[in-house]
């Protein structure tokens, strides 16, 4: 199996159009004087294509770089290292900073796109202290076992 890095990067031109396409639509209209971007139905639908796009790139360059080129399927055994407990142990703390900041803020009525931002960075720190601890404390990735039922394929 071929791990191809060239997919994730065509991936990125195609979420780098669709913001380039975003940013043309919101600026050819004029844009908006409100503080906040309003965005009409076709430009949240281009952000959601861009960002969906690079989500899946950087997915796919992670694998690049952390499985390699070829992909071999099978047990592998977990890798507790100590870089690996030392970004635990980080991504761990800023969680729960972000998360006090987040019950502060409210409690304390702040404006709704501070709680959004730290619902959403707090939603990422927790997928990425997921994929840490996967990678640290799960060895079966893929276990692939003859077939024994007489059929031929």
């Amino acid at each position: 199996m071929d791990n191809s890095p060239r997919l994730p990067f065509v991936t990125l031109g195609i979420a780098a159009v669709a913001a380039l396409l975003t940013a043309l639509s919101y600026f050819g209209r004029g844009g908006n004087d409100e503080p906040v971007f309003s965005f009409n139905e076709l430009e949240i639908g281009l952000v959601a294509l861009a960002v969906t796009l690079v989500i899946f790139a950087v997915e796919g360059l992670i694998s690049v770089v952390s499985e390699g080129r070829q992909l071999e399927p099978g047990l592998v055994p977990p890798r507790l290292t100590n870089p690996l407990t030392v970004a635990i142990i980080v991504a761990s703390l800023v969680l729960f900073a972000v998360s006090v900041a987040l019950g502060i803020g409210l409690v304390s009525d702040w404006d709704v796109w501070a709680i959004g931002w730290l619902a959403g960075v707090g939603s990422i720190l927790l997928a990425v202290i997921l994929v840490f601890y996967k990678e640290a404390f799960v060895g079966d990735e893929a276990h692939f076992d003859d077939r024994n039922d007489g059929v031929p394929w």
